[in-house]
């Protein structure tokens, strides 16, 4: 409700005097033109009528009830008397009177079938604030008095009944009204929301039992006859022993490929150290005169004086035969493992040159090691080619594909995760304690001992492919440290790629390079294995001594790329 403010100004000094500040009149207007407003006023007489003079003033053309000087408040002992002009009618309560004492909340009506006003005193200079059921109450007796119909009454209510609450009442009431009108207003959303769900669940229900009516009488329409279901029966059967017969002939397919490519897979086994350029000498570790390693606050104490150990960095990983020559496919991280070391770069910037001390292989079948020695790599791309003695000659090489693999597909990987760690575990715990009691047990010798025995044997793992390009194939399979280099076989068993690098951090996925890369780095490998075989070949009898795999170049290293 608006508040209209209004002050009867003293007529004389006298009446100026014996007015009471503190003490003002609050009407609040329940029906006629002014429905709705609440005027507050003060002074010791305030006017009732429609004369101009009016404190409390109604329009002659709309109020014809009221008289031009129809009443009057006076300020009496700190409250206030309504005076009703000679021959005027004023109802307190329901009640005529020509004079009486008000008491807050009393309802007034001026003249007959007049506006009804509710009379209310305050008390002090601050702002006259409605309490919340003050507020309603005033709402309730416009809506009731305005005539209108029981839809109008309801409108007016509760059109009324905020900008009330919000506008008339004190600060700590707003809030109060302001909260639960916000949970009034989230509740019917809400109730509003469960019932647009339950019709929506209810019209799919409705529609769902139409579908289902209408296919129980298409049921009955359509219904099969004995010979038709038995003949549906006949052929689930078949369709499913073709699926049996399908599933078993891959799972013999994939038995069969793991079996043949076994026996070209190699064992990788090396170890590099480090010379100084100037004098050739190899770097060692210190040893004290008890014959004890040296350590520094940084590690082993290195040099090149004295008779300790060469200072190696050993490795494992996974080639296998490529080619009839005896040519072998792996990594570039393998050939030149000290371009993809840490530490080792370390040294390289210091001056000091890598020395490949030992680069051996193994074969499943053959219990003696061969040795390895690069041929080429790719220099900008995780490939190498290596030769080995004619000792495996005789071993048939993996066909590399001449196409890219689909995602979707299923591969299979041949690797040796972990090296030496895995084949062990791999043994019987009699083989175990045979190599722990000996005393000869490092890098080299329980490698041969493994051989000897019968156990060195790539590990098969299965996987999908989940991407393919020129340069790269993503799967699953589950690999590890030690399977670079390993054949991603088709189910075709053709090399689709080699295992490069486990992708740790996108949910064990593996990374290979196609096999397409390695194709094109083999032909030139080839090339240059011929090459290097006819200049063997030009030399004299006693010159052509040193085995040709020997004299074969090593490609320029070329940048690092990470693995």
């Amino acid at each position: 409700m608006t508040e209209l403010r209004g002050h009867a100004e003293p007529q004389d000094p006298e009446e100026r005097a014996a007015e009471a500040p503190f003490v003002r009149s609050v009407i609040v207007h329940l029906s006629g033109p002014l429905r709705g407003t609440t005027q507050v006023s003060s002074g010791p007489r305030i006017r009732i009528g429609t004369g101009i003079q009016s404190e409390i003033h109604f329009p002659a053309d709309r109020e014809p009830a009221v008289a031009e000087h129809h009443a009057e408040l006076r300020l009496e002992e700190s409250s206030y008397q309504i005076v009703s002009a000679p021959g005027e009618i004023v109802r307190v309560n329901g009640e005529r009177v020509a004079q009486t004492q008000l008491a807050t909340g009393d309802l007034l009506e001026i003249g007959e079938n007049g506006p009804f006003l509710r009379f209310r005193l305050h008390r002090g200079p601050d702002r006259p604030y409605k309490t919340i059921p003050e507020a309603l109450g005033d709402c309730v007796d416009c809506a009731r008095r305005s005539g209108a119909g029981w839809f109008g009454r309801l409108a007016i209510l509760f059109s009324g009944l905020p900008r009330e609450i919000l506008t008339q009442t004190g600060p700590a009431s707003r809030a109060v009204a302001a909260v639960v009108l916000i949970a009034l207003t989230a509740s019917i959303l809400a109730l509003a929301l469960q019932g647009w769900a339950l019709r929506r669940r209810v019209e799919a229900d409705a529609s769902m039992l139409q579908e289902i009516s209408a296919l129980l009488e298409q049921s009955e329409k359509n219904s099969l006859t004995e010979q038709e279901l038995e003949r549906i029966r006949l052929d689930l059967e078949a369709q499913l022993a073709e699926r049996l017969e399908a599933l078993e002939e891959r799972s013999l397919d994939a038995r069969r490929i793991i079996s043949d490519a076994t026996r070209s897979i190699v064992l990788l086994q090396g170890a590099y150290g480090f010379a100084e350029a100037e004098s050739g000498r190899l770097l060692r570790i210190a040893l004290s005169p008890n014959g004890a390693s040296v350590r520094a606050p940084g590690g082993l104490l290195l040099g090149v004086d004295g008779q300790g150990p060469e200072f190696q960095r050993q490795f494992t990983g996974t080639a296998f035969v490529a080619s009839e020559e005896g040519l072998l496919l792996t990594n570039r991280h393998l050939a030149v493992p000290w371009n993809f070391d840490q530490t080792a770069r370390a040294l390289l910037s210091e001056g000091w040159l890598p020395r490949m001390s030992r680069f051996i292989g193994y074969l499943p079948g053959i219990s003696e090691p061969f040795e390895l020695h690069p041929v080429l790599d790719a220099g900008d791309v995780d490939l190498a080619v290596l030769c080995c003695s004619p000792l495996v000659e005789g071993v048939g090489p993996l066909e590399l594909s001449d196409s890219l693999v689909a995602p979707g597909e299923e591969v299979v990987v041949l690797s040796y995760p972990t090296g030496i760690q895995a084949l062990l575990a791999r043994t019987d715990p009699a083989f175990v304690d045979s190599i722990m009691s000996d005393s000869d047990r490092d890098f080299w010798s329980v490698a041969h001992r493994l051989s000897e025995a019968g156990h060195i044997a790539p590990l098969a793992t299965k996987g999908i492919v989940g991407q393919s390009s020129s340069t790269a194939v993503v799967y699953d399979a589950e690999t590890t440290r030690g399977s670079s280099g390993g054949p991603v076989l088709d189910g075709d068993g053709l090399v689709q790629a080699l295992n490069v690098a486990v992708m740790r951090e996108f949910g064990g996925s593996n990374l290979g390079v196609p096999a397409l890369e390695a194709q094109a780095l083999l032909n030139r490998a080839k090339r240059l294995y011929a090459d290097s075989l006819a200049a063997v070949d030009s030399l004299a009898p006693e010159e052509a001594t040193t085995p040709p795999a020997d004299s074969l170049p090593v490609a320029d290293p070329g940048p690092t790329r990470g693995r």
